[in-house]
């Protein structure tokens, strides 16, 4: 069950229900067969929903049937989804921008384009980002390395007189070389290949 989507309006259409939504994340997680995320077991049945949501009504919910386990879950366990009140539509949505975003997207403008406060799509970006992080980097860059650098922050005489490396004295001059008190931001790609 893969999905190409040329644009958002199309992937809103038919992740419109909640329903469809977990449908689609438990068969990505399980390829059809349910497996417990606490032991990993298979042996499961579907329970009754417990939610008194109306949107989460019809969406099935399992407990392990393992001696040792017995716990509850759904498709949203052990995934960046688990815990959050918000509905699965709006967390793909969030995905699908911040994946076609060529410069990133900001947790304002995230806000504003699906309706949110700040604060919520901060925290939707943080998951989302920690999601698309690699933990495990198997290959190290080799051949024709290229490496460029940068350096990020703003101007001293710009920032506020108590945030300055070197405010200046009343009375002395100070020098024309000033100590750079900017981020450093450094990249390596190897020539036509991982970054």
């Amino acid at each position: 069950m893969t999905f190409k989507f040329n644009n958002l309006l199309e992937l809103i259409k038919h992740f419109s229900d909640e329903k469809t939504c977990y449908e689609y994340l438990g068969e990505k997680l399980w390829g059809g067969t349910p497996a417990c995320p606490h032991c990993g077991s298979v042996h499961v049945y579907v329970t009754k929903t417990r939610s008194k949501n109306p949107a989460k009504q019809g969406i099935p919910e399992y407990r392990c049937a393992e001696k040792g386990c017995c716990r509850n879950f759904s498709a949203t366990v052990g995934t960046i989804f688990e815990g959050s009140k918000l509905p699965l539509s709006k967390w793909f949505a969030a995905i699908w921008l911040c994946a076609t975003s060529s410069k990133g997207i900001s947790s304002l403008n995230l806000s504003k384009q699906l309706g949110f406060t700040q604060k919520t799509s901060w925290f939707v970006l943080s998951r989302i980002r920690e999601m698309f992080k690699d933990t495990n980097p198997t290959m190290l860059l080799s051949g024709t390395i290229e490496a460029d650098e940068t350096f990020v922050g703003g101007a001293e005489k710009n920032k506020h007189m108590s945030k300055r490396v070197n405010p200046p004295v009343k009375g002395k001059r100070t020098s024309k070389r000033k100590p750079i008190e900017k981020t450093v931001v450094l990249g390596l790609i190897e020539r036509e290949g991982k970054m």
